[in-house]
């Protein structure tokens, strides 16, 4: 389903529900464009001595690439007129390297119909299948 996507009823949503798993590259470029958009300058983004200092193997991805991946595979499966009401708890538990294939996997852990609210588990994987980040996130949908 894409972004475009009016948002996907409620009624359809089950517990267990694996979201499709979203993909992407990140190299040097990549890392210092999504910096840059939210004014991270700090060179552990674009340095490789600076990003090896502190313990990664190349330059890594910040916190707000964590999250707008995390964004982007809820609302690509809910569909743009869901409202994701809250992302929380949103860890990183190893780096998001330039070199890596960053994989965003999700599953629905609850259907709340009263509220119209589904939560679900969300977590970053590199290439080995390596957990990177996780978080939970709330998203509305019409009922």
């Amino acid at each position: 389903m894409s972004a475009s996507a009016p948002a996907r009823p409620l009624a359809s949503v089950e517990v267990g529900e694996r979201l499709p798993p979203t993909s992407i590259s990140l190299s040097v470029q990549r890392l210092v464009m999504i910096a840059a958009a939210n004014r991270d300058f700090a060179p552990t983004h674009h340095d490789v001595e600076v990003a090896r200092a502190t313990g990664a193997g190349n330059p890594y991805g910040n916190m707000m690439f964590v999250m707008a991946m995390f964004e982007r595979a809820v609302l690509e499966w809910a569909g743009s007129g869901a409202r994701l009401r809250r992302l929380r708890d949103v860890r990183m538990m190893a780096f998001n390297e330039a070199g890596m294939t960053i994989t965003c996997h999700g599953r629905v852990t609850s259907v709340d119909p009263a509220q119209g609210r589904v939560r679900m588990e969300l977590w970053l994987e590199a290439g080995n299948e390596r957990r990177t980040s996780s978080a939970e996130a709330e998203v509305e949908l019409p009922v």
